[in-house]
């Protein structure tokens, strides 16, 4: 499969979604906005989780941050499971 590469993905301006292989999959909205989400399979269920926006996260660091959470969901730990105790700290700490 095609890799993007930091320039491609600047110059997309058709919306859609755009694969970089391994799970990492660009959303994107408009030219310059959009989204990152690695597609992951746990349990027998396939997971889409984000990763964070375009603006906020360059193609290279998208990359580190797909292979860091593959990492920690093969070793055993549900990210998203985690990332919804984190935000009921949160909420609970707000209140």
């Amino acid at each position: 499969m095609r890799k993007l590469t930091a320039m491609g993905v600047k110059n997309l301006t058709e919306p859609g979604r755009y694969s970089d292989g391994k799970g990492l999959i660009l959303k994107l909205a408009a030219k310059g906005k959009g989204s990152w989400i690695v597609r992951i399979q746990a349990n027998g269920k396939r997971r889409d989780i984000g990763l964070g926006t375009l603006a906020d996260l360059p193609l290279g660091e998208a990359r580190e941050a797909a292979r860091a959470l593959r990492k920690e969901m093969k070793a055993g730990i549900d990210v998203l499971a985690e990332r919804e105790k984190e935000a009921l700290v949160l909420i609970t700490a707000e209140s």
